[in-house]
């Protein structure tokens, strides 16, 4: 058998090929890498806690972070703090999966300790906290692959600081941030596995993976080990290891990781997989699927991020998608460092992932793409071809890395002095000719019109003249600062000439760290947190009349309502049952299999009054017209906090009961009736298969009204005390999941979906005491998840204390 030749020694700047991971000198150099990530990461977070202090949350308000993730991480702390494990949300829509939705992070182990904390602080908390994560394991990967300390250190910069992770933090996909710092450390495992340490390394890739689904991002698996295969394929070349051994290595690695990722993540995984697979997103669809492809002329933000504009900009963002997934932007002066770090074996090895990445990340641009997603099953669940960016990254990383170690270790080949004139000339030039051109060009009018009305755009923009002047005045001013670093990295690879390769290393990797700090700095937004304190009068008010949905168009997203504790119809979720989103759609009059995260429902209707809907708080002052349309009329109730309150009288309780039913076994008719103007839903339930009960159980009975009363309401039960006249249907306007079980009087009874949607409940008749509670698979897949931790451990302690010996 043949293994990986040893590398360089510790004293060359590579890490040690030895039984440690870096040795003495190498461990002194991480140290202070990893203090000062630290220092930097705080540096980016202290204008936010300078700003609004324990109050400030990191991200846009108006992104994912203000629109979903503070309420969800709200909720998850005050749920576990309060004891209860939380698996169902009935804030949102008619209620949803929150366990299932696997984004809000419930079993993930570095949110544990956050829990203790505010949820402001603990949400920057969480950002610092994964930035040097993800640093320190980008930095030991890099040292595996013979970085010098230095380079290292730059590759942990590149890493962490490029579009992939610092325009995220602006949109604020926490779920996703906390996956991707652990990509660094699957690399890092799968290293190891290749070059003799393959129990440690299996152990690591399998943890690390499992942290990534844990955190409630799993595609991120998927793109981490689309890089890492064909990276150890070309690495085994690299080292000269036999095809053979490196594919038993590999093949044993990749069947190992994946059972004890899928053990380790069970928790997780198996709630979301229950979800996924009766979701919207059930099937394949190439539409979807190539949704939020990278289009290769946005490679341009590679020199200037800001070129097709952002969404803070005068102009807006014009190109295609959402910036934070298709502007990918590593800084100019590492991309500098890129041919410097191809000069070995093991830098022209990262190409082959690159290459691999870079044409997945194109998506539905290629014609290979929708194939190749279709052979592999779990595909057709995720969208955004252009998320193998973020593991593209950190290869690129590593190559600057080598970039940095090789320009110490022999400086620049000396090119003629004319040549460093000329580049440096045609850079000023270039300079002076956007500097003189206020006006926009005419070709540069021509394209952006172009660009901004074709494609997949979610900003609207109107292409005309202002739009032209801003769009040009954006691009032009990211094109002269990326014409200016470039400026500054030939300056700075140039001194390697006059005062050698250490010198020229020190000064570029300072430019390095200068520039994409400052770029980092610059995608970062902090608001306050003040917004999500709830108005005490405003609850009370709603909360007077018991349980009942609330309709919030003062100006509040949605997914607030979760933090102030209140339910309404409307809701920003990811992952829909594709129950709730067909009856949404057909709500809306939009085709049945259409996927869409928010729902915003501002109206009055015979579908609110149904769902419970009572309340609606609007502006203060502002009478709205479906207040004066509807029949009856809503109801002034109060003016409280700046907002006034209606409430609409004819809103049905949470529970109720129907005699008769209606059998509509098509589910599109069945909306259709529910959403045809004049329909009565108090005549029959509508149920899409004949309930249990016999016909001669539902005759007439004794003339009494029908009495409910809800005896208890948690988010995953709900006790209701009913005295029918005869039998019929308790019906509870919660969204119908197979999570919800019902017992009458103590015994199961089948729970069928009323209207298509909620819920309903055969009951006898006289009175009897309905219990709907809702389970999650969370229990077998904790188990399974404690087995897959134990199994992690103790492959990872079994491995010998020595390297195994390599033959010559």
């Amino acid at each position: 058998m043949t293994g990986p030749p040893a590398g360089p020694s510790s004293r060359g700047g590579s890490a040690g090929q030895g039984d440690r991971l870096l040795g003495d000198r190498g461990r002194h150099a991480f140290r202070w890498a990893a203090l000062l990530f630290l220092l930097a990461d705080l540096w980016l977070f202290l204008p936010g806690w300078w700003e609004f202090g324990a109050q400030a949350v990191v991200g846009s308000p108006e992104r994912d972070m203000g629109l979903q993730f503070y309420a969800w991480r709200d909720y998850l702390r005050r749920a576990l703090l309060a004891g209860r494990l939380p698996q169902w949300n009935p804030h949102l829509f008619l209620g949803v999966p929150f366990l299932g939705a696997g984004q809000a992070g419930v079993f993930y182990p570095p949110l544990w300790p956050l829990l203790f904390v505010s949820t402001p602080l603990a949400t920057c908390l969480e950002r610092v906290l994964h930035l040097w994560v993800g640093q320190v394991g980008t930095y030991l990967f890099a040292r595996r692959v013979e970085c010098s300390a230095r380079g290292a250190l730059a590759a942990g910069f590149v890493a962490s600081c490029a579009s992939t992770v610092s325009y995220r933090i602006f949109a604020g996909g926490a779920a996703h941030l906390d996956a991707i710092a652990w990509t660094p450390w699957v690399l890092l495992g799968g290293v190891l596995a290749l070059r003799g340490r393959w129990r440690a390394g299996t152990a690591l890739a399998a943890a690390a993976s499992s942290l990534q689904v844990l955190a409630g991002y799993p595609q991120m698996v998927q793109l981490t080990w689309f890089g890492l295969l064909p990276f150890l394929a070309a690495l085994a070349w690299a080292d000269g290891l036999s095809w053979r051994e490196a594919a038993r290595r590999v093949l044993g690695l990749l069947l190992a990781a994946a059972a004890l990722t899928a053990l380790g993540s069970a928790a997780t995984l198996l709630p979301t997989l229950e979800l996924a697979l009766r979701s919207a997103r059930r099937g394949f669809d190439p539409s979807w699927v190539t949704l939020l492809s990278l289009p290769p002329l946005q490679l341009l933000t590679l020199l200037a991020p800001d070129v097709f504009g952002a969404t803070w900009s005068p102009a807006g963002f014009w190109g295609e998608g959402y910036p934070w997934e298709t502007t990918w932007h590593v800084g100019v002066v590492p991309l500098l460092l890129v041919p410097l770090g191809l000069r070995g074996r093991r830098g022209r090895a990262l190409l082959v992932p690159c290459a691999c990445l870079l044409l997945l990340a194109f998506g539905g641009h290629t014609p290979f793409y929708v194939p190749f997603a279709r052979l592999l099953p779990g595909m057709g669940l995720f969208r955004g071809p252009a998320k193998h960016l973020i593991v593209l990254t950190p290869f690129v990383a590593v190559l600057c890395g080598l970039g940095i170690t090789h320009l110490a270790r022999a400086g620049v080949r000396r090119a003629p002095r004319a040549g460093w004139i000329a580049c440096g000339g045609a850079v000023l030039a270039l300079l002076a000719a956007l500097a003189a051109n206020d006006a926009p060009p005419a070709f540069f009018a021509r394209w952006a019109r172009a660009v901004a009305g074709e494609g997949e755009h979610f900003y609207a923009v109107a292409a005309g003249p202002e739009f032209v002047r801003a769009a040009w005045s954006g691009a032009r001013g990211s094109l002269v600062a990326g014409l200016g670093w470039v400026l500054a990295g030939l300056a700075g690879l140039a001194a390697g000439r006059r005062w050698g390769g250490r010198v020229a290393a020190r000064v570029v990797l300072a430019l390095l760290c200068l520039e994409l700090l400052c770029y980092a700095a610059s995608r970062q937004e902090f608001f306050s947190a003040e917004r999500y304190v709830p108005p005490a009068e405003l609850v009370a008010v709603v909360r007077a009349e018991g349980p009942a949905r609330v309709a919030l168009l003062s100006g509040e997203e949605p997914n607030r309502a979760m933090v102030w504790g209140l339910e309404t119809l409307s809701g920003y979720e990811a992952v829909l049952p594709e129950r709730v989103n067909a009856f949404y759609n057909a709500w809306e009059g939009l085709p049945a299999h259409e996927q869409r995260y928010v729902r915003f429902v501002a109206r009055v209707d015979a579908l609110t009054r149904l769902l419970g809907q009572r309340w609606v708080v609007v502006p203060a002052g502002v009478r709205p017209d479906f207040a004066l349309r509807a029949s009856p009329p809503l109801e002034f109730r109060a003016r409280v906090a700046g907002r006034d309150v209606w409430r609409d009288p004819a809103a049905w309780p949470r529970a109720f009961f129907v005699a008769e039913e209606e059998v509509v076994p098509a589910r599109e008719e069945l909306f259709a009736r529910l959403t045809a103007p004049g329909f009565d839903p108090r005549r029959a339930v509508l149920l899409e298969e004949p309930s249990p009960l016999a016909s001669s159980a539902r005759s007439p009975g004794e003339a009494a009204a029908p009495r409910v009363a809800l005896r208890a309401v948690a988010p995953e039960e709900v006790r209701v005390a009913v005295r029918a006249p005869r039998a019929g249907f308790l019906v509870v306007t919660s969204a119908y999941d197979p999570g919800w079980r019902a017992w009458v009087d103590g015994t199961p009874v089948p729970l069928l979906a009323a209207y298509g949607v909620v819920q309903a409940v055969p009951v006898p008749a006289g009175r009897s005491e309905v219990v709907l509670r809702y389970r999650a698979p969370w229990p077998l897949g904790l188990a399974l998840s404690l087995l897959g931790v134990l199994a992690t451990v103790g492959l990872g302690r079994s491995c010998p204390a020595k390297r195994v010996e390599q033959e010559a």
